[in-house]
């Protein structure tokens, strides 16, 4: 995958995640001056408010993924089109993450497997404090059943810690590629990422 890619990648989950409502309300809020286009200086103020400064080079880079047809605007479809990948790209990551943590594979996360959830948020190999796992099992369990499902699930991650070191670790990858380009290709064998 290339930087260009990543840039809009990453935009677009935080776009998803960031901004409330669907994609029509995302594209009216990103549409400030409510033209039915979005322009590059809108595209530049929502990356900044999604994640700090960009450079015209981003700002070009992802503006030039969205812009399909090359027309010089982003218009609803194609706004559409991206937003909804990056809304795919969240939905596989949370399905990856919940499968990781229902391990009976029943489509639910029960009170044993929501203790493995608590330690992972809690960064330690420790059992968690049985108020702990009450106190998660409050937060995700919406609907007061006793298991969490998938939708309850997408629903907190969402908002957690998950996410963000998500969108950390695609920040990483953004940056380590483009410090990458800048020094040339290299002859190194890539290491090996388990589990990707």
């Amino acid at each position: 995958m290339t930087a260009d890619a990543d840039i809009s990648q990453i935009a677009g989950i935080h776009m998803v995640a960031a901004i409330k409502g669907g994609v029509r309300a995302t594209f009216r809020q990103v549409d400030t001056d409510q033209s039915g286009f979005i322009d590059k200086e809108e595209l530049r103020s929502v990356l900044q408010k999604l994640g700090g400064e960009v450079t015209d080079e981003e700002v070009d880079k992802c503006y030039k993924e969205l812009d399909e047809n090359d027309d010089g605007k982003i218009d609803f479809d194609e706004f559409s089109r991206w937003y909804l990948k990056s809304e795919n790209r969240i939905e596989s990551d949370v399905q990856q993450l919940f499968n990781k943590f229902d391990h009976d594979n029943n489509g639910y996360i029960e009170i044993d497997e929501l203790e493995n959830l608590v330690v992972a948020c809690q960064g330690e190999n420790t059992e968690p404090d049985p108020n702990e796992v009450e106190n998660a099992r409050k937060i995700l369990d919406e609907n007061n059943d006793g298991k969490i499902s998938k939708d309850e699930f997408m629903n907190w991650y969402k908002s957690s810690k998950f996410f963000e070191a998500q969108k950390k670790r695609r920040d990483t990858m953004v940056e380590q590629e483009a410090a990458e380009e800048e020094e040339g290709i290299s002859l190194k064998f890539p290491e090996s990422k388990k589990g990707e």
